[in-house]
């Protein structure tokens, strides 16, 4: 059997993953832990404000801005050279993960909050 997952927020440096596989019955067992490196350089950016109302704030400009929702379906994509972005009013209220793209390539994700 395959499975797969992405991290849209991994920390720096090692992450552990592992599965949980339970059976009908509710027994259940634990796979190997498997870890994952993510060198994710001195990328430096901030967002702001969280929790978000109507507009993200980034600390230099950004290249594209992806926004996931928890079960990581995106729920907004938007390219700019801008230092903001606005939350379009379909974004509900709730907890997003937000990948912000940096015009060199490099990236960040963090989690954030939409409240409106």
């Amino acid at each position: 059997m395959a499975y797969n997952f992405k991290d849209y927020a991994p920390l720096k440096g090692n992450n552990y993953f592992r599965l949980k596989q339970v059976d009908l019955n509710g027994k259940f067992e634990y796979s190997e832990v498997k870890v994952v490196n993510f060198n994710l350089g001195d990328v430096e950016l901030s967002v702001y404000p969280n929790p978000v109302t109507d507009v993200i704030n980034f600390s230099e400009a950004v290249k594209s801005v992806e926004i996931y929702n928890l079960q990581g379906a995106l729920v907004l994509k938007n390219e700019t050279k801008a230092p903001s972005i606005n939350v379009p009013l379909q974004i509900k209220t709730g907890v997003y993960i937000l990948k912000a793209t940096l015009p060199n390539g490099s990236f960040i994700s963090t989690q954030i909050i939409i409240s409106k």
